[in-house]
């Protein structure tokens, strides 16, 4: 018969008490991001929060207080920052991510829609589109250098894999403006359709393909014109290319559906039902997932681009618009909340949080497992011993 002695339970003790440790330090959020993934950053333009995620199993690791009406997002390398346009605030916020804070508000006086950063120069732009102008904001001095007059209501930007080339979309006319990156001058307006909205260049940068009313329109960028329109998406939100640029993914929004081109063809490839009012798009940095924003179910799904189908759905704030992805790091990164609390609104037939309450309710369930096992089998040790004193004595007598 197994006999076990006070040094067995300690052992058994430290044992437990070492697990234990390693369990709840899952409580406090840590990551470390692989497979080109680093951490989602999601804007919620219905709670004016941003959601962040884990971007290797998309567990929520943070909510932050931003401005009302956040809608695009961007990721600055450099400056280890992620920078929110802020609609109806009126203002962008500055997020740092390595303590998950906002760290400054920028006043800018119109209504930001969309940020890009310069791959080269310390500059944002800005598309503006209650002004119709294209800000360039100068990081360094925080100023602006520049407002650029483009079309009416501007809300999308994109810049050519040459860095030399800029294009805004014009919703409100139906235009899309190319500005020279170099002179910061508007070199020509080409009409597009109704109501176009965000674009991407091809890899070559002859062609630019536009979000519109109709469809996506596929611009020939050396002649200035529409010489194609793919038309199986009635009012596409946004678009991306993936797989060396091959592959244009473009989200349906009244369809619940995320379209798979070939981008030299215009063939659809594939065909994938995601959530609810998709939104936009993002990709990760090695191409292999895709991130889309479903304003209505409020969610993100995930894509593998490689098999081309929904890997997992992600739950974040009210009505995400946007998604941007950091660098991936192979180092853990401790991420703290927000001092400004964001209360949870009502999520009407959503399910509870994922990571939050659940899972921290599993690790103090397995914790206390672990913890009462050598409980257990010290007091029945304790009582054999006693029992054995009892008789040794009784012998005694």
């Amino acid at each position: 018969m197994l006999e076990i002695t006070a040094k067995h339970v300690g052992r058994l003790c430290f044992s437990a008490f070492l697990s234990l440790g390693f369990i709840l330090s899952g409580i406090v959020a840590t990551s470390s991001h692989a497979d080109g993934r680093g951490a989602l950053y999601v804007t919620n333009a219905g709670d004016s929060s941003v959601t962040i995620l884990d971007g290797t199993n998309y567990g929520p690791i943070d909510r932050i207080r931003v401005g009302e009406g956040t809608q695009a997002v961007a990721f600055r390398p450099l400056g280890n920052q992620v920078w929110t346009a802020n609609r109806k605030s009126r203002n962008l916020s500055v997020i740092d991510i390595s303590t998950q804070t906002v760290i400054a508000t920028v006043a800018l006086g119109g209504r930001p829609e969309a940020l890009l950063f310069d791959p080269f120069l310390p500059f944002l732009y800005v598309v503006d589109s209650i002004n119709n102008v294209l800000v360039i904001l100068d990081l360094d001095t925080s100023t602006v250098v520049k407002r650029i007059s483009v079309g009416t209501h501007p809300i999308g930007i994109s810049i050519s894999p040459h860095h030399d080339v800029l294009a805004v979309t014009n919703h409100h006319d139906g235009t899309v403006s190319l500005i020279e990156r170099q002179s910061l001058q508007v070199i020509e307006q080409i009409p597009v359709g109704r109501n176009p909205a965000n674009l991407v260049f091809s890899e070559d940068g002859n062609s630019l393909f536009v979000t519109f009313h109709n469809g996506v329109a596929v611009i020939d960028t050396n002649h200035h014109q529409t010489k194609r329109v793919l038309n199986d998406c009635p009012q596409p939100h946004d678009l991306d290319l993936v797989a060396n640029r091959t592959h244009l993914y473009v989200s349906c929004h009244l369809t619940n559906q995320l379209l798979i081109y070939n981008a030299s063809t215009g063939t659809l490839v594939n065909r994938l039902t995601i959530g609810h009012r998709p939104t936009g798009i993002t990709v990760s940095e090695d191409g292999r997932w895709i991130f889309v924003a479903n304003s209505s179910d409020h969610t993100v799904s995930i894509v593998n681009t490689r098999t081309q189908q929904l890997e997992t759905t992600a739950l974040v704030g009210q009505h995400p618009m946007a998604v941007a992805v950091t660098n991936p790091s192979t180092k853990p990164v401790l991420f703290k909340h927000s001092s400004v609390d964001v209360p949870e609104l009502n999520r009407k037939g959503i399910a509870t949080l994922p990571g939050s309450t659940e899972q921290l309710g599993t690790k103090l369930g397995l914790a206390t497992i672990l913890l009462g096992i050598p409980a257990v089998l010290g007091i029945a040790s304790l009582r054999k011993r006693r029992k054995h004193r009892s008789r040794h004595a009784n012998n005694s007598r």
